[in-house]
């Protein structure tokens, strides 16, 4: 997902990649004004069967995980959601992560927030 927050809207590119072969599918674009955009929110939830990870310790050997991922998702009022996910960890053990692409997507999620305060009336804090 790439997410754009643009003057008037926020505009969002998602597709599917193959790793294996670096090709895109189910590519979708939306434009959402932000009257529309009901909901940003991060939430943690246990990841799908198919993302089976090990630990390979050198004190303890390979050590089967229990991933958790933290998605980030933009709702809008016509019950449309985009998410992707953020991180991949393990609740248990907080040293063990997989490291994905830094993309600032912290500071992303902010701004995104800001914007909407901004535009629907509220008050933007100075931080």
């Amino acid at each position: 997902m790439a997410i754009c927050p643009t003057f008037h809207h926020l505009a969002i590119y998602e597709c599917v990649l193959q790793f294996d072969t670096g090709k895109r599918k189910r590519e979708e674009t939306h434009e959402y004004h932000y009257a529309d955009v009901v909901a940003v929110s991060t939430r943690n939830l246990e990841a799908d069967d198919s993302l089976d990870l090990v630990f390979d310790s050198e004190i303890f050997g390979k050590i089967p995980l229990r991933p958790m991922k933290r998605e980030f998702e933009v709702i809008v009022s016509s019950g449309d959601r985009s998410n992707i996910t953020v991180d991949i960890f393990d609740d248990e053990r907080p040293e063990v992560k997989l490291l994905l692409q830094e993309f600032g997507i912290d500071r992303l999620i902010r701004a995104v927030r800001r914007t909407l305060r901004e535009k629907k009336g509220g008050v933007a804090p100075l931080f």
